[in-house]
């Protein structure tokens, strides 16, 4: 289900509303596949989240649907579910949850369907896979590039892998519980080291995500002003990003730099990286306004 150019977007726009239909029709649960955060956007916009709807009312803010899904990994069963952000979308007759695996997951599976309406729970399809070196000492020094070439490289679409957090020489690849099996038993070698494949089935082998607090100084909370002050980019550059589509707040593309920063919004850009906003902290004796982000590292 991967998308990149416009034709493939609106493809995938229809192939979200199948699936919503699918679903209302067949009273089952359907899944999408992992989704970048551009086809998270196809998603808001297949749905018509964030703008008014036909009959006059408000959708739902699609910041406030494609927040990070809160989870985890549940090591009894090997299955990874957690409370996923969910919403009524009556227009299209199903609910939506959204869930990458873990808490603040980028790359994410939509899952049609309400429980409360189906009378069951069914976790989303997702297995985790460590990739480690036969022989640590004489191994690569390996990059998220490298695993997810190797990964592609055997086969695999885009859409069946989720997000990799690369552990030291290890990787953790989220995808597909279909595709786990495959990756298995195929993945044995990343650019020039041999690897081992298993699949995770205890949380407390995951590794921590790696996050960075900080407060930095800016005029005010518009988009455009924190994101040159988080990764360091002139004005200039900064507000560049927003035309070129890069910038996305809460999964949605988000092309108006002075788009004002909410507690709680998480911004991602395309070549810089991610993080949390977390508010307003004080002001300086010189007026200048501080904020607090938390930095996906």
């Amino acid at each position: 289900m991967a998308a990149e150019t416009e034709k493939e977007l609106q493809q995938l726009q229809k192939r979200f509303l199948d699936l919503a239909d699918r679903s209302w029709k067949q009273n089952l649960f359907t899944f999408s596949g992992f989704l970048s955060l551009a086809e998270q956007d196809c998603l808001c916009r297949a749905l018509g989240l964030g703008r008014e709807r036909s009959d006059g009312r408000k959708s739902v803010q699609s910041e406030d649907l494609l927040r990070e899904a809160s989870g985890g990994f549940n090591g009894k069963s090997g299955e990874f579910k957690g409370k996923s952000e969910e919403c009524s979308i009556e227009w299209v007759r199903t609910d939506l949850a959204l869930f990458g695996g873990t808490p603040h997951a980028q790359r994410v599976m939509a899952r049609f369907g309400d429980p409360a309406q189906l009378g069951y729970e069914e976790p989303f399809p997702i297995a985790c896979v460590r990739i480690e070196p036969l022989q640590e000492k004489f191994s690569d020094a390996l990059t998220h590039r490298d695993f997810l070439g190797a990964i592609l490289n055997l086969g695999i679409d885009r859409s069946a892998i989720g997000d990799i957090f690369v552990d030291g020489k290890c990787a953790y690849v989220f995808c597909t519980a279909a595709m786990c099996p495959f990756l298995r038993e195929n993945l044995e070698q990343v650019r020039h080291t041999r690897v081992k494949c298993r699949e995770v089935t205890e949380v407390s082998e995951l590794p921590e995500p790696k996050r960075e607090e900080r407060e930095v100084s800016v005029a005010s909370p518009r988009c455009d002003s924190v994101v040159a002050a988080v990764w360091k980019l002139s004005r200039g550059q900064s507000q560049a990003l927003f035309p070129q589509k890069k910038v996305y707040v809460g999964g949605r593309q988000q092309e108006n730099d002075s788009y004002l920063l909410r507690e709680g919004d998480t911004v991602s850009v395309r070549g810089c990286g991610k993080f949390l906003y977390m508010g307003e902290k004080y002001k300086t004796r010189k007026g200048k306004l501080v904020v607090g982000v938390t930095v996906f590292l």
